[in-house]
């Protein structure tokens, strides 16, 4: 029985040995795990090889002492069970021989085993604590392993960005300098269409203006032909010019006859109005009170109509900086605003301007729809200026409205019977219009010389400029 008590005391004091040496490790590990501490250059490859050899013999140490401590349990529990039975049986001898106390005591090996117990659990607690340690000193190592990866996948990423910023950049670049060199490329394909078409223009205007020079020439002449063709056409047809006299209290409708040409006066009257309105009128409300003031002051020696040319033409020294433009032109004429209000010169740009007397005979012409306007109306008289070249012209011109007129004695049932009587020889043609009471298309003409300045008065007609 000595034997076998000294047998467990060795077993369990091998136990505490073994235990205690295991605690000391481990705790040394988990320090310097958990104090950061680490070998120059950190955990090393042959430092984790050495904790993994000392696990595994600390790991087969324990399976060994846990096979020996199984099978001293058991016999300790085989002993126990004869222990006890001893004990019984002592007890039973005990009983019957009257002996106090028991004949072994186990009480104190039941103490060793349970501290044997403790003690195995407290190995199995430290090799527990021991793989944690080894664990987390992998993962440790494995986290600065994948640290280290993820600085240099950040190291590679930020480089790429940066690359990939400048190819941007790059690319940036060479789009802007794409689109400017197509930018310079229409512009200069644009320019050599813009420097052809011009060369084009300035050549068709060349021959539009060779062509149009021939095409007055061309028509001046056929306009002499058709005078003379006209002339033969009313030369049975005796012109009667009155005896002058005061012309009617109506409107005036004026024709100039130059060129052996018939121009509506209309067309400059317009232009002159267009001026008037958007050029004149404008400026002479920014100006009025100045104007009247200097008008006041002149005390009568100035009309006001010279105080006005007088800040025109003031105005017009300006240049380019005026707020009223001197002339105004079209294609037919230009008029000069030099001298307004008194005089508006008027000058023609071209010699063909109005309708020809062809044209001019023509039943759908301009001047033919006039005077039958004009006669069917009953609202105005006919005016000609007749310029020293072309007499001629306006003596069909007359002749159209003696015709005009003899439509109107036709219409009418008294003017038809007074033509009656002239055709019977009961009365002559120039006594007729003695004779009619109804409307009759009045015209009257005067004389211009063509070498004198022509234009409007103030008062809307026209005169002479005496210079």
């Amino acid at each position: 029985m000595d034997s076998f008590l000294d047998t467990l005391f060795n077993v369990a004091g091998i136990l505490v040995i073994i235990i205690a040496l295991a605690q000391i490790t481990a705790q040394e590990t988990i320090k310097d795990v958990n104090t950061g501490k680490k070998s120059q250059g950190g955990i090393s490859a042959e430092m984790l090889a050495k904790k993994q050899r000392e696990l595994e013999q600390i790991t087969r140490k324990r399976t060994g002492k846990e096979a020996q401590f199984n099978n001293l349990q058991s016999k300790v529990a085989r002993q126990g069970k004869q222990l006890r039975e001893k004990n019984n049986e002592a007890k039973e001898k005990k009983r019957a021989l009257n002996l106090d106390g028991e004949f072994i005591p186990i009480s104190n090996l039941n103490a060793l085993m349970e501290t044997a117990k403790t003690r195995a659990e407290d190995l199995n607690a430290t090799w527990i604590d021991l793989s944690n340690t080894y664990t987390n000193i992998l993962a440790v190592k494995d986290s600065e392993t994948i640290l280290a990866q993820l600085k240099q996948a950040t190291k590679d990423r930020d480089s790429n960005q940066t690359a990939l910023a400048d190819a941007e950049k790059q690319s940036q670049e060479n789009q802007a300098k794409l689109a400017k060199a197509k930018k310079d490329l229409v512009t200069a394909e644009l320019a050599q269409a813009i420097a052809a078409l011009k060369r084009k223009l300035s050549d068709s205007k060349a021959r539009q203006k060779t062509n149009q020079a021939r095409l007055d020439a061309w028509k001046i002449q056929l306009d002499d032909l058709e005078t003379r063709l006209a002339q033969a056409e009313f030369k049975a047809r005796p012109m009667v010019v009155p005896a002058p006299h005061d012309p009617p209290e109506l409107p005036a409708i004026t024709f100039w006859v130059r060129h052996n040409r018939i121009i509506a006066s209309e067309r400059a009257v317009t232009l002159k109005d267009r001026w008037h309105e958007r050029e004149f009128r404008p400026w002479f409300k920014r100006h009025e009170d100045e104007i009247r003031a200097t008008f006041v002051r002149g005390s009568g020696k100035f009309t006001f109509e010279q105080v006005v040319t007088f800040y025109l033409q003031k105005e017009w020294k300006r240049g380019v900086l005026a707020e009223v433009k001197q002339t105004m032109r079209t294609a037919d004429f230009e008029l000069d605003f030099t001298d307004y209000p008194n005089f508006t010169n008027i000058k023609w740009r071209r010699k063909v301007v109005g309708e020809s007397t062809k044209e001019m005979l023509n039943r759908d012409s301009d001047f033919r729809k006039t005077i039958t306007r004009a006669a069917r109306e009953e609202k105005n008289w006919i005016r000609f200026v007749v310029f020293d070249d072309s007499f001629q012209s306006y003596r069909l011109a007359r002749a159209v409205i003696e015709k005009e007129n003899l439509t109107i004695l036709k219409d009418d049932p008294a003017g038809a019977k007074l033509l009656e009587d002239v055709a019977e020889g009961k009365l002559v043609l120039s006594e007729v219009w003695k004779e009619f009471k109804g409307f009759k298309l009045e015209a009257g003409w005067e004389p211009f010389q063509s070498d004198g300045g022509f234009g409007f008065v103030s008062s809307g007609g026209r005169k002479i400029n005496p210079d």
